[in-house]
């Protein structure tokens, strides 16, 4: 090669943009003077060909790349349209590809040269998508999908944000009937009898377990207000108010904010036996030194029997920790 930069498979040459920026169209270029390496056909990589550069494992930055890629690009655009309406991204941390809204801000991976070889291939459509949402929602609320169905609609090609993408309701943990009843198997075994879920937004969890048997109390900072879609009502509360108003054995939390520290305030609060997060373990949600910091235990089988908005292809997120409080003994 002329220039000596890492090459894609099929002879092209990568190079990264500096800055996020909104989705520049799928005609984008740049000349020499825009990003150097004294070429002149620079262009925005189709998803196949960025999607090429994903890695089945993490090198030592944590990224799903050849580590002769820069690491400081860790999302970035492709020129391919989502069906959905949207553009795709690759993420090669925390390794996925994701249908998302054009205006917002990702980083431009240019490539040069033509496709040889053999690419991966994504058989995205409007029609995989509608059988998304179909399998993801009824009647305009949530359902429970089995295990298998999920995986059958992810190894046709399926991805689970063209299915947020398209529709008006947002969700980012996807659990499945196997993970409520190996849920409510992990609640009987702990013997705790006052459950508490904090972030419950519409109290689609709450819902799902008290049709199971298991009823638990759903509260949210900002719930919803003058509707019950799942016929549950969801207190207004914080973590620290929700603890005190109802004294919960055990309280969990599905995909608390990027860098809480209400976690941690949870398990520093006398009394509590356990702590219970569901996330992917601090990629884009909650903070990556919990678990380590407080001793958390990975939960393989409910981790396995969930899902997340950034699943696709091989790559699966989920990530079940359970804490001990100060009650917990």
């Amino acid at each position: 090669m002329a220039t000596g930069r890492p090459a894609w498979p099929g002879n092209k040459e990568a190079r990264p943009s500096l800055c996020p920026r909104t989705w520049p169209g799928p005609t984008w270029t740049a000349s020499t003077g825009g990003i150097g390496g004294g070429r002149r056909d620079w262009r925005l990589p189709s998803l196949p060909e960025l999607a090429s550069l994903l890695t089945r494992e993490k090198n030592l930055q944590g990224l799903y790349l050849p580590p002769i890629f820069s690491g400081r690009q860790r999302i970035c655009w492709t020129a391919t349209l989502s069906p959905a309406g949207g553009a795709y991204g690759v993420l090669f941390y925390p390794g996925s590809i994701q249908a998302q809204e054009k205006s917002r801000p990702a980083y431009i991976r240019a490539v040069a040269g033509s496709s040889r070889g053999t690419l991966p291939q994504f058989p995205t459509s409007i029609e995989l998508a509608r059988r998304g949402r179909d399998l993801l929602f009824e009647e305009g609320r949530r359902r429970v999908p089995r295990k298998r169905e999920l995986e059958e609609f992810l190894e046709a090609g399926g991805m689970l944000s063209e299915v947020v993408l398209g529709g008006s309701q947002q969700f980012y943990f996807l659990p499945t009937e196997e993970f409520f009843q190996a849920l409510i198997r992990l609640f009987r075994r702990l013997k705790v009898t006052r459950v508490v879920e904090v972030g419950a937004w519409e109290g689609f969890m709450a819902a799902a377990l008290a049709e199971r048997g298991f009823p638990v109390v759903a509260t949210d900072l900002e719930p919803p207000c003058c509707s019950l879609p799942y016929g549950v009502r969801v207190f207004q509360a914080s973590h620290r108010q929700a603890i005190a108003a109802f004294a919960p054995d055990l309280v969990f939390w599905c995909w608390p904010p990027m860098g809480s520290v209400a976690p941690a305030e949870i398990l520093a609060t006398p009394g509590l036996k356990y702590y219970l997060e569901v996330g992917d373990g601090g990629c884009v949600t909650g903070r990556f030194d919990l678990a380590p910091r407080f001793r958390g235990r990975y939960l393989k089988t409910l981790s396995e029997l969930g899902y997340t908005m950034l699943d696709v292809g091989p790559y699966r997120h989920n990530r079940v920790f359970l804490f001990k409080g100060e009650g917990g003994g």
